[in-house]
Formats: C-alpha cells, structure tokens, sequence
C-alpha cells in the first residue's frame, strides 16, 4: 500500500511537471529518434553502396507491383497487409486531422488551460452537450467501416483470391493428401496404397510413410555436438577423447541409417496425378467410410515446405498439453518477470535519485521521465517477451510451422496488447491487479470503464510509443546489428564444410508471428486511440509505412530466409485480430459517448458496443469451432477446375513429400555421419 502511494504521488508529480510542457517533451523524443533513424539509414546506405549499388534503401509509396520480385507466397501477404494498414490509416488521418482534430480543439471545455496541448487535441477537451460529440460519434462509425473493409480485403487475400497464381509449391499440394492416424506398425506404404488403389485406378502415384526417426535425430544430435565440440579443441588428451566420442556417436548414425526404422509416426502421404482424385480421397463418402473404419483422418496436405517433420510423431493429446503448460507458465513469467510495469517501478525511484545527485532542473526531469517509460516497454516487448514465447511456441512441438507461426502470433498480440495499450491506459501496476480490476467490475460496466479512461488520458504515451516503434524499430532493421554479429560468430565457430553439402544458411528465419504481432499492437493502440486522440492517426499511418518500406528491403536483399508455405494461414488469424480492434475501438468509444454524452448520445452508441460484442461472439465460435473439429473438416470442399500434374510436378511429387533424413542418400544427408572430414 505504502508503495503504491508512493507511485501514485510520483505519477501525480510528473503529470504536474509535464502538463504544460507534453507536446515539447513529444517533439524531443520524436527529434532523437529520427536523429537515430537517419543515422542508421546513411550508415545502411553506405554500406550498401559498396556491396550492392543498385540496392540502396528508399522510401516509397506501396503499391502492388512492389511484390513482383518476392517469390514466398506469406511474404507476399504479409506486405499486403502492411500496405493495406498504410492506406488505412493514411485516410484516417486525412479525416481525423481535417475533422476530429478542429471539433477538438474548437470544443471550448477549456481542457487547454489544464490539460496542455496534446490534450486539447483531444476528445475530452469537447463540451459534453452539442453537436460536436455527434460528429464524432459519426466519425467512429466511418473508421470502423473503413476498417472492417480493409480486414475483408484482407481476408480474401489470404484465401488466395488476390494472389495471380499459386507457388510451385502450393500446386504440388494441390495433388496431396495427408493420412494421420496409421496404425505405427504400418511402414510400408504398399499396405495403404492397396487399400486405395480401387478407387483411384492408374492416378494414385505414390505414398509415402513417415517413420518415426527419434533415435536417429538424437544420434545426429550427439554427432553434431561432439563434431562441434571437436572443432573447438585443441592438440592434447582433451582432444583425444573428443576424437573417440565423434568416433562413437558417427557408427551410431551409420548403424541405425542401416537398420532403418521399424515404427511409424502414423503419418502418411498420398499422392495423385490429378486434383480432382486428390479431392475425391478426402471428400468421397466411399472413401471417407472407408477412413473411418480404419481410424483415419484424411484432409488436403500442407505444402512440403510448411511441415515440421521432426514433430509429426507427437500426439493431439500431448501438444494440447503442451500448450496449456506453456501458456500459464509463460503468463506467471510475463507477470513477474518481464511486466513493464514492475520495472518501470523501479526505474522511477533512479530517476529521482540521479535528479537529487545531479541537481537536475524539473524540466530535465520531467523529459527523462516523460522519454524511458515508452522506451523500455518497447525493449520489453521487442526482446524479453518474444525470445520467452518463441522458446515456448518450439516446445509446443506442432506439425506445421504455419500453425508454430500461429500460435506465436496469438500469444505475442495478447501480451503486446495487454502491455502496451491496457495496463498504460488503465494507469494499473500489474497484470494482477488487471484481472483484479476486471472481476471486480461488472460486465456491463467495462465499456463505460474504458471509455472513461480515455478522458482521463491525453495518448502522450501512446503516441511516444508509436514513435519509437516506428523509428527504433525501423533503425535496428535497417543496420541489423543482431543478425550480422551472429553471422560472424557462427562463420568464425563453423566446422569445417562438408564436401557434397551445401553450407548451412547462417541467415535468420523470418518470423512472421512476431512482426504480424507487432503490427497489429500498434493497430490496436492507434484504432483505440483514434476517436479520443486524432493525433495517434498520423503516427500509425508513420509506423506502416516505414515498416513496409523496410521489410520490403530486407526480402528484396534476402537478409531474411523465408521457409513457410501456409496457405494464408497466418495472414488469416492477422485479419480475425484487426476485426478485434475495430471491435475494442468500438467498445471503448461507446462507453466514452454514455459518459460523456446525454441519453440520447447514449442511446445512439449502443449499437457500437453491440456491433463489437457480435463481431467477438462470431470470432471466439469460429475459432472454438476450428480447435474442436477434425482437420479436415477446416477444409473447404469447394468446385475448382480439375488439374491434372505435368512432368515437371510429378518429377518433383517424387521427393517433395520424402522425409529429409529419407530422401537423401547415405553419403549426402545431414543427418549422415561426416566423421573424417573434420
């Protein structure tokens, strides 16, 4: 009690230094980080210059033959949805700047003369009787049409209808179906293939069995750390019996490379020379009768690259509780670890106390105060928080990556949110006292309760938030720093190469879970913000285009691997959670009309709160319904032109759905021993 007194009266004390003085300390921190930017920029550009002249960074407006030269199909979508978000929000700046802000600043509640300049930019500085809230009640309907347009848009651009045609590699997918449920004593896939070689007389070209190579994997694991810990010793004994253990581990690969895999990982794929006998094995009722006799679910397979093969052995049952584990054990640890408001707590008290030792003016306080809390929940959220949810996401064990990608979307948009938007907003100290808040609080009161907030609250930090993520953010990914200091570690630590191998690419995987989060949490904060705070519009329109101009950089340069195939799985969840920010805007601004407007202001904004409430039902039923049901009923049995494979598909169909440690050879594959080459 005692220590939130003490932050309280802090609080209140910087709200008095900074009242007068929010748009000068936002100007500051705005100037210093695009004096950031630009440096990173000009020394990205140099360096540029001397690789790849032709190459140079530069900003532009988006537009759609931009993606010509991307080949990925979810880079792709993940740039049209940033370009999307860039033109939304440009237009709801152009409206929130040319009729929000003057209805603002015009409102005369005198909020100017007690609340400083940002927040008589704001909603609470208009007089809670006439036309002018009205007007703004109509602009929130005109954003969340505009919104929900785009979240359509974006939508049939992730079930492929804006794509011209589909990747190589989705084609293939188009002549496969995926068999989970075999029986783990089934290894040959003749067994299968009889089973439905009567249906699909002369067209069934192959079918491949997954065999459960756990005691490969391992054996390679330990061959691969002996090698590398051999690599790493010098001349003496040490080395000796380094020498023996690579020895040992290396006949452990070869032997079970030799003796081969008795189990399955009940997995199978199946594999036609035509679409239409593809669709026929999930969708014909002979064949489903057939499927539920044995105990087989049948449905359209990913395409290869978009599997984790290592993880198809692992059980529903067991990656569900996988999932629940790590996810409480991820919440205790974002609650008492990595809370950015538990750390703020104690970087307030340093301040004060280097302001004491340093006899620093209340300005110079106050603008440090007002420049590292922002600051710090943007490291929290950019570093602590996904480097936990990605550890969490790979324990998980799921057999697509697109549904790894997911799930890390989920959980980084979740906390991001609750971060960054309702704990700031809330003026709360923890996520507990959140929850707290939130039992406490009947369910019919929660619009209200945010709506009020938003009175209270001039978006400053908000707004400084947006800022750094927009040029911070844009400053470490032009210069990319991290990933250039592991390149050069893992080129000066590397074993010797592999002769018949190509090198391992030291490139990072591009983690489309993460940055879809990041985007949509500035979604949430600005399209929360907007109706209350016009000023917010601006600086999300900043943050999504410097962000599409510089991922699109970094995929045109190849900085990023990229090796997922999803079908617009990821991109599909992106547009389920900015309809959910539509909603929360929606929500929260029909709470602000009830307490700032008259009944009949009230009245005319309950359909706001109702259009949310339905939009969240129909999300959480669709979303519960796709957990429940098998796979294969997610799957759409849609009339499509039949599409037989031409010689090219089928020569690739050969090894496309082949087990890496399956489809390469004794002497060529990783997972082979290469003891001698050391």
């Amino acid at each position: 009690g005692a220590s939130a007194s003490r932050n309280v009266g802090r609080c209140e004390a910087g709200q008095q230094a900074t009242m007068y003085d929010d748009l000068s300390v936002l100007l500051v921190t705005g100037a210093l980080d695009l004096t950031v930017f630009l440096a990173a920029w000009a020394v990205a550009s140099r360096w540029l210059a001397s690789k790849r002249p032709s190459r140079g960074f530069r900003l532009r407006w988006p537009s759609h033959g931009d993606l010509a030269g991307i080949d990925n199909a979810d880079a792709q979508l993940y740039l049209t949805f940033l370009s999307y978000m860039t033109v939304l929000f440009t237009a709801l700046s152009a409206i929130g700047l040319s009729i929000a802000l003057p209805l603002n600043l015009s409102g005369g509640d005198g909020a100017a003369a007690r609340g400083g300049s940002l927040a008589a930019a704001s909603v609470g500085n208009v007089a809670p009787t006439g036309w002018r809230m009205w007007a703004i009640c109509a602009l929130t309907w005109v954003y969340s049409v505009a919104t929900y347009t785009c979240a359509w848009r974006l939508q049939v651009a992730a079930r492929g209808g804006d794509q011209a045609a589909p990747t190589f590699e989705q084609q293939l997918a188009n002549f496969t179906v995926m068999m989970r449920g075999l029986d783990a004593t089934i290894v040959d896939p003749a067994v299968v293939r009889q089973r439905l070689e009567k249906f699909h007389a002369g067209h069934l070209v192959k079918c491949v069995v997954v065999r459960d190579s756990k005691k490969l994997r391992h054996a390679d694991s330990a061959l691969r750390s002996a090698e590398a810990r051999l690599d790493r010793a010098t001349a003496g004994t040490s080395q000796q019996s380094l020498h023996e253990e690579a020895s040992y581990h290396a006949k452990v690969v070869q032997r079970e490379l030799r003796q081969g895999v008795e189990r399955s990982a009940g997995v199978c794929f199946i594999i036609f020379d035509s679409s239409e006998h593809a669709k026929d094995a999930v969708w014909e009722p002979r064949q489903r009768a057939l499927a539920q006799e044995q105990g087989w679910s049948v449905f359209p397979a990913p395409p290869p690259s978009d599997i984790a093969w290592e993880n198809l052995h692992v059980t529903d049952g067991s990656r569900g509780l996988r999932i629940a584990g790590t996810s409480m054990t991820l919440f205790a640890l974002c609650v008492v670890v990595v809370s950015p408001v538990a750390v703020l707590g104690k970087v307030g008290p340093m301040i004060d106390g280097v302001q004491r030792a340093l006899d620093t003016s209340a300005t110079v306080h106050a603008a440090v105060a007002s420049f590292l809390p922002p600051l710090i929940v943007w490291m929290i959220n950019s570093v602590m928080v996904p480097f936990l949810i990605d550890y969490m996401t790979r324990f998980d064990r799921f057999w697509r990556k697109s549904e790894q990608q997911a799930a890390g979307l989920h959980m980084h948009t979740i906390f991001l949110v609750i971060n960054s938007l309702l704990i700031p907003l809330t003026s709360l100290h923890s996520m507990g006292l959140l929850m707290d808040y939130m039992v406490s609080t009947t369910v019919d009161q929660w619009s209200t309760t945010l709506g009020a907030s938003f009175l209270s609250s001039s978006g400053s930090f908000a707004i400084r938030y947006l800022v750094n993520c927009a040029l911070l953010s844009g400053a470490f990914q032009l210069l990319q720093i991290p990933q250039t200091m592991h390149k050069f570690f893992v080129s000066v630590s590397a074993a010797a190469p592999v002769p018949g191998l190509a090198p391992l690419d030291p490139r990072w995987v591009f983690d489309f879970g993460f940055w879809y989060a990041c985007s949509l949490s500035i979604c949430f904060i600005t399209l929360t913000f907007a109706v209350a705070v016009p000023l917010i519009l601006p600086c999300g329109a900043l943050f999504f285009w410097m962000k599409y101009n510089i991922d699109l950089h970094n995929f045109e340069l190849g900085t990023y691997a990229v090796d997922l195939e999803s079908h617009g799985t990821v991109a599909s969840a992106a547009a389920s959670y900015l309809l959910s920010a539509v909603s929360l805007m929606q929500f929260g601004a029909s709470g602000l009309f009830a307490v700032r407007g008259g009944t009949d202001l009230t009245a005319a904004s309950a359909p706001l709160a109702s259009c949310a409430v339905v939009v969240w039902a129909m999300l959480l039923f669709r979303d519960g319904l796709a957990f429940v049901l098998p796979e294969h009923l997610r799957h759409q049995s849609g009339d499509a032109p039949v599409v037989y494979a031409t010689q090219k598909q089928l020569m690739a169909l050969q090894t496309a759905y082949v087990p890496p440690c399956e489809s390469w050879g004794l002497q060529s594959s990783p997972c082979a021993a290469r003891y001698g080459t050391v």
